[in-house]
């Protein structure tokens, strides 16, 4: 199997602003490294006897016919499934190329399970707030249409979940259990419910471009600095706007005073409102 570099998958949003939320893995799949395996379920099955495609790469060495999560999470001495709770990834989380460059920093290459699950009562739009690197990020909001999406679990262990935490501080991390959205069902590709799932929850509210207004459905960071930009206000904080979404992007990431500015004008201007995920 190729690496992320080989696949195309390598580039984050933290680096690449613009690209944002970056290119999701193309359906369920471990990452080791930067390194992306396949998986194929067995209906009936826990991910742990989920099996292993590819042959290169860190897992090279297993010469079992049959490899699978299970069998590479103990050669690469890392937590089982067992220990491992699922985190669903809205936004740059579900990008192979954002998860390698988060836990860059490990001595030792990080092994996350990715399972691809379907949630109903969930949508996705934009918090109001713009991130360090400079782009206006996603968030999970209750939808009230009984219609399923589709988003990456990502199976993390206690360490890594920390991690993840550290890397989020514009979010709040939240079970299921805690949340109106829906039923709450969470299940895999195989069919089978997943009881256990967080996901990260915004801060600051979601955006809308009127007091009173809908919420931004989630769309490209092209897109929505454009939005954005046709407003005075914003303009007038971000001059730079005026040269296109990328130069917008820039000055803000350059500037958390600006940065601050923009989410205060946001709250001030009643173009904040209630993701209404809380029970």
């Amino acid at each position: 199997m190729p690496s992320l570099r080989e696949l195309g998958l390598d580039q984050n949003p933290s680096m690449h602003p613009l690209t944002y939320p970056g290119q999701s893995v193309p359906g369920s799949c471990l990452l080791v490294g930067t390194w992306l395996y396949p998986l194929l379920y067995t209906p009936g099955s826990e991910v742990a006897e989920w099996s292993i495609e590819g042959g290169d790469g860190p897992l090279g060495a297993m010469r079992s016919r049959r490899r699978t999560v299970g069998m590479a999470l103990r050669t690469q001495n890392a937590s089982p499934m067992g220990e491992r709770r699922p985190v669903l990834a809205v936004g740059s989380n579900a990008s192979s190329g954002q998860l390698a460059y988060k836990y860059a920093s490990w001595a030792t290459d990080h092994i996350i399970p990715i399972t691809s699950v379907r949630i109903t009562g969930l949508a996705v739009a934009h918090s109001a707030h713009v991130s360090k690197p400079g782009y206006v990020p996603y968030l999970p909001v209750r939808s009230p249409l009984e219609r399923d999406i589709e988003l990456n679990a990502l199976w993390l262990e206690a360490a890594q979940t920390q991690r993840m935490d550290e890397t989020e501080p514009n979010y709040r991390r939240l079970s299921l259990r805690d949340l109106r959205a829906g039923n709450g069902t969470v299940r895999l590709e195989s069919g089978d419910r997943v009881h256990t799932a967080t996901l990260y929850a915004g801060r600051w509210g979601v955006l809308r471009l009127t007091p009173g207004g809908a919420r931004v459905p989630a769309t490209t960071q092209s897109r929505i600095f454009t939005l954005l930009s046709s407003q005075e206000w914003f303009q007038n904080i971000v001059p730079e706007s005026l040269n296109g979404p990328e130069a917008a992007m820039w000055a803000l990431g350059q500037d958390a005073r600006r940065r601050g500015r923009v989410r205060q004008e946001m709250a001030e201007r009643h173009l904040v409102t209630s993701d209404d995920l809380l029970v």
